[in-house]
């Protein structure tokens, strides 16, 4: 029942953001709301869109083997996916940081909090500790979004793609429309 409700206000949400009932030509009903149980379609959306897709497997900025979109688990070298396999990827390591980050928050977040969370744990791994766990918990959002603009990061140098990752991560943390409509889907 908690799920539904969360999807029925996501859903909602995403409606009123959007100008007209329509998503890309598709009425707002037939649209997806989110490919894991928890996570809105504009964090997939947002995730899809940093992460990118690639079939071959190859070295990210720190040297690990990805494939699809960021997942990282048992990629080898010359390793090839289809779409549809980076997709199941995405979904299944998706889950596994709704999990994590359900576990470690400790208390009910909005759907935007969570899914920059997600997302954020997504892009650095099972990293939500210190200070930044302990903004979660008590709910102090400028703790928690000052925590995550410092991991810009690869490699002891800072990347510019994480520079505007973490911006726009806060930005959804923060419940921004502008963000939150830019990955929607909307017209």
């Amino acid at each position: 029942m908690k799920i539904l409700s969360s999807i029925l206000i996501t859903g909602f949400i995403i409606l009123m953001l959007c100008s007209s009932k329509t998503m890309k030509g598709r009425s707002f009903e037939d649209a997806p709301i989110g490919i894991a149980p928890h996570i809105a379609q504009p964090i997939v959306n947002f995730i899809k869109s940093k992460e990118g897709y690639r079939s071959m497997a190859y070295k990210d900025a720190v040297g690990v083997w990805t494939i699809g979109y960021g997942h990282t688990g048992a990629v080898s070298p010359g390793m090839r996916i289809t779409l549809d396999q980076g997709e199941e990827f995405l979904k299944r390591d998706a889950r596994k940081f709704e999990n994590y980050v359900f576990s470690k928050a400790q208390r009910p977040l909005e759907w935007f909090k969570f899914g920059a969370l997600v997302s954020f744990t997504f892009n650095l791994g099972f990293r939500l500790k210190g200070d930044l766990l302990r903004g979660i918990q008590i709910g102090n959002d400028a703790l928690v979004i000052y925590k995550m603009n410092l991991y810009i990061y690869a490699g002891g140098r800072v990347l510019k793609g994480l520079v505007t990752r973490r911006k726009e991560e806060t930005e959804f943390y923060k419940g921004s429309k502008i963000i939150i409509k830019r990955y929607s889907g909307c017209n």
